[in-house]
């Protein structure tokens, strides 16, 4: 980050964290939001500034999530039979239940099996003498999720975790250090998960190959780029009306047409709920491994 950290900023700023929210810590008025604006929270701790319905989800749909965690509960105590099943992609799916998702994640990441004793302590340790990046780091401590109740509080119990794990993950991984995109993964995780899990889910979903998101985060971001571009191929080839309507979007003389040619068919709202069926199945029948994108994009 181009926001390097001299010794003294260094020092302060880790002061702050570890004194937290007890006697003596200087919080601004601004640090803290305002809770006087929201009105409701969430199950998933969100703060709204408008008032939710008394019953957020529907009894019937509860049930069907009790029923689901149950069946998610049993498949995590047989998880080598279920690793790489496809029972288990249907019910990722289904989407897993909020009360199992951090057992889940667990070991779809396979977090006990890269866990090395001792080194997150010893990276956090590191980084909060060392690391460059903690006084960019602070700073998108303060603005991720300040909407919910576990990151409100300035230098509280959860903005504590945060920074310490992306702290550590910057001496983790010299080469790549911290990028602000890692902060609201990171603090994702922590809603879920324990600091140090959080800290080698990172590493996983960086790092292992089945997630890869290195190149997502480099500068250049060259991965994400290819995958706009491999997002576009496949558009343009199984969903031609969703391409034209979306390049009509963008702007420019091709724009311009895709436009006029729009209003003279008219029924223009239906037809984008048709494409919004037609991308939620695309995205659920065209599973392509990233690994295999540019072969799939050249060769096809």
């Amino acid at each position: 980050m181009s926001n390097h950290t001299t010794d003294d900023e260094r020092v302060t700023i880790v002061a702050k964290y570890d004194l937290g929210r007890e006697e003596g810590a200087v919080i601004e008025n601004w640090e803290d939001p305002d809770l006087s604006v929201y009105k409701s929270t969430d199950r998933y701790g969100f703060m709204h500034t408008t008032p939710l319905p008394e019953v957020q989800v529907p009894e019937k749909v509860m049930q069907i999530e009790r029923e689901r965690a149950v069946k998610w509960a049993k498949m995590t105590t047989q998880w080598k039979k279920y690793s790489d099943s496809d029972k288990l992609y249907r019910r990722v799916n289904k989407g897993i239940p909020n009360s199992v998702r951090g057992t889940v994640w667990r070991h779809v990441m396979g977090i006990e099996n890269v866990k090395e004793e001792g080194v997150y302590l010893r990276m956090k340790e590191l980084g909060r003498r060392t690391s460059p990046d903690i006084k960019q780091i602070d700073i998108d401590v303060l603005r991720t999720f300040r909407d919910n109740i576990m990151y409100k509080d300035r230098y509280g119990i959860k903005q504590q975790a945060l920074f310490h794990v992306l702290v550590a993950y910057s001496m983790y991984n010299t080469e790549l250090g911290y990028c602000q995109g890692m902060s609201s993964i990171a603090a994702v995780l922590l809603m879920y998960l324990n600091e140090e899990d959080a800290f080698w889910a990172l590493v996983v979903f960086i790092g292992d190959p089945k997630f890869a998101m290195h190149g997502m985060l480099i500068p250049g971001l060259p991965k994400l780029l290819a995958l706009c571009d491999f997002h576009s191929t496949l558009r343009k080839r199984f969903m031609p009306k969703l391409h034209r309507h979306m390049v009509g979007r963008e702007g420019g003389e091709e724009g311009e047409r895709e436009r006029e040619g729009e209003r003279e068919r008219g029924g223009r709202e239906n037809k984008r709920k048709g494409y919004i069926r037609e991308a939620v199945y695309m995205y659920n029948r065209f599973q392509i491994p990233c690994d295999n994108i540019n072969s799939y994009c050249v060769g096809k």
